[in-house]
């Protein structure tokens, strides 16, 4: 039986311009993305971009027009051990918090 433990992946800033590795998946587990909240704070309007391993096309883009403007992802995005979860902020900075489960891998 797997077991199931809720968390929160990531609290704080992204640098705005440059894509920020949130974490690794370790061997044995597996993570669920289930929420993100961001925040255009306190630089003004800004892109978010979600990237999974390697880079290549965000499977989630966010426009927030102006400081303090705010925007909500809610889902499953499931990253399997060795993946990779990127954030890219464009072109200013972000206040961002993913949460969501670590399971235990069968």
């Amino acid at each position: 039986m797997a077991n199931v433990y809720s968390t929160c992946f990531f609290d704080g800033n992204i640098v705005g311009g440059a894509e920020a590795s949130i974490f690794t998946v370790p061997s044995g587990l597996v993570y669920i993305i289930r929420d993100a909240d961001m925040c255009a704070y306190p630089s003004g309007a800004t892109d978010a971009y979600f990237i999974s391993t390697g880079g290549g096309n965000p499977w989630a883009v966010f426009g927030m027009s102006g400081t303090g403007s705010v925007a909500t992802w809610r889902g499953r995005q499931v990253y399997e051990a060795g993946s990779t979860f990127n954030v890219l902020s464009t072109p200013n900075e972000l206040q961002l918090r993913v949460s969501g489960y670590i399971l235990t891998s069968p």
